[in-house]
């Protein structure tokens, strides 16, 4: 369950090390990837818009089923695209601690591989972030 992120920097360093000290071509790449990376924001609008939900209710304090589940689906896509950490996660949703995210996230990963219905739901949660994320890019441009 790593974060791709981390380890996809330091293979960016170790390359910078190779370029020219003139060289940009990294850092444009890295600003680019940046700029590219959805936000929790527009992660909890297609939640919100795909389980019709309010954005109230996905953070802490619903426990209908529904929400519990949009919610552990917004922790492992929030940990999954979004370089923010466990306790970040945490905190911006209202957990009191990062374990929580850190059991949602084990559970969707779980349910992922045991349930086709869950599978789809990431498949089609992933391109709708995919579209928010390049409509601010044209937005930009």
């Amino acid at each position: 369950m790593d974060n791709p992120v981390p380890a996809l920097e330091r293979a960016f360093e170790q390359q910078r090390l190779l370029l020219p000290e003139d060289s940009e071509a990294l850092d444009r790449m890295l600003e680019h990837l940046q700029q590219t990376r959805p936000t929790m924001m527009e992660i909890m609008d297609c939640i919100c818009e795909f389980y019709d939900l309010l954005g109230g209710e996905v953070r802490v304090g619903t426990r209908a089923s529904e929400v519990v589940f949009a919610r552990q689906m917004l922790c492992y896509l929030a940990y999954k695209y979004t370089r923010h950490s466990l306790p970040v996660i945490a905190n911006r949703l209202g957990y009191r601690d990062h374990s929580t995210v850190h059991h949602a996230i084990r559970k969707i990963e779980k349910q992922a591989v045991t349930t086709p219905l869950v599978r789809d739901d990431i498949d089609v949660l992933r391109l709708r972030i995919a579209e928010k994320v390049l409509q601010r890019a044209k937005g930009r441009a």
